[in-house]
């Protein structure tokens, strides 16, 4: 079954869109790469790893913001 390389592309791009790597959190949320590690080890913020890049999914940082406006509202 050959592969539509727009298809492929398009959804490689929707993709991209909803994972953030370290750096991306940081330029998009302001959190510091530090921080988000550290975050990550408490249990805080979830991550997958593939290879050497730890990707943060976009439902997993918007859960993680939520907690911490709870937090902040307390």
């Amino acid at each position: 079954m050959p592969v539509d390389p727009a298809a492929a592309n398009a959804k490689a791009e929707e993709l991209r869109k909803e994972v953030f790597t370290l750096r991306q959190l940081h330029h998009v949320f302001a959190i510091p790469p530090s921080s988000a590690y550290r975050y990550i080890a408490e249990g805080q913020l979830q991550s997958i790893k593939i290879g050497g890049r730890r990707l943060i999914r976009r439902v997993d940082v918007e859960a993680f913001l939520a907690a911490k406006a709870r937090e902040d509202r307390r």
